[in-house]
């Protein structure tokens, strides 16, 4: 799933990744919780969730930490990777890994060639 509220980078991103994955593309962190829930409810699971950090209506820390929590256990956990520019603090980053909300980050701009390496780690 990709949480992207700039069109243009949501289009890239599902353009890169739709030739190797199922994406799930959404513009807004309140469309990515209640998609997430959706999905959950259909017994689906999604395995990796980009998100970024800077959304018009939620941030990226709080769909983070949120869906850490409805995703349950460590092993069936959804792993969030956040992306973010570089006005983000180092300390928040390092605290939302400690507490498994996030596994890693992307620094804009993005390249394909790291999303994809990023995206296929986390798979």
């Amino acid at each position: 799933m990709i949480c992207e509220s700039d069109p243009s980078l949501l289009s890239l991103f599902h353009q890169t990744l739709s030739s190797k994955y199922s994406v799930i593309a959404v513009d807004s962190g309140r469309e990515c919780l209640s998609k997430y829930i959706d999905e959950k409810a259909k017994g689906n699971k999604i395995d990796v969730l980009l998100v970024d950090y800077q959304l018009q209506d939620l941030p990226g820390d709080i769909i983070a930490s949120t869906v850490r929590e409805l995703s349950g256990n460590r092993k069936r956990a959804t792993n969030t990777i956040l992306i973010c520019g570089r006005e983000v603090d180092k300390k928040l980053i390092e605290d939302l890994k400690s507490k498994e909300y996030i596994i890693e980050s992307l620094e804009k701009p993005v390249s394909t060639d790291s999303l994809l390496k990023v995206v296929q780690t986390a798979s």
